[in-house]
C-alpha cells in the first residue's frame, strides 16, 4: 500500500536533510540525489524536496503498517518544521485523509 502527500514549507531541503540525519541514527536511510528514503520496520517513507514544498511518499505491506509509517513521518515532519505548522493531506488509492500538525 502507498500514500503520498505534498507539503508546503519554507525550507524543504533543510527539512529533508534534518529528517535524514535524525533517522540515520536509528534505522537505515538512503540518499538518492535530493531524495531521502527512510526504512522503518513497518515500511518506508521518502522525502523529495522541491520549490517551497516537500513530497512525501509512504509505503508498507498492509493498512496498519501504512498508518504507522504515515504517523511516524507526519509527527517527525511537524517536529522538524517548527516553528511553522504543516498540513498533510495523504492520498491513498484515490482517497484523501487530512491531518493537521
Amino acid at each position: 500500500m502507498t500514500a503520498a502527500a505534498v507539503i508546503t514549507c519554507s525550507e524543504p531541503e533543510r527539512l529533508a536533510r534534518a529528517m535524514g540525519r535524525h533517522f540515520a541514527h536509528k534505522v537505515p536511510v538512503e540518499q538518492d540525489g535530493a531524495r531521502t528514503r527512510v526504512l522503518l520496520a513497518a515500511g518506508r517513507f521518502e522525502l523529495e524536496p522541491g520549490p517551497r514544498r516537500i513530497a512525501v511518499r509512504a509505503s508498507a505491506a498492509g493498512e496498519k503498517e501504512l498508518a504507522d509509517v504515515k504517523r511516524i513521518a507526519e509527527n517527525h515532519l511537524a517536529r522538524f518544521a517548527r516553528p511553522g505548522e504543516i498540513d498533510v493531506a495523504w492520498e491513498i488509492e484515490g482517497h484523501t485523509s487530512t491531518g493537521t500538525t
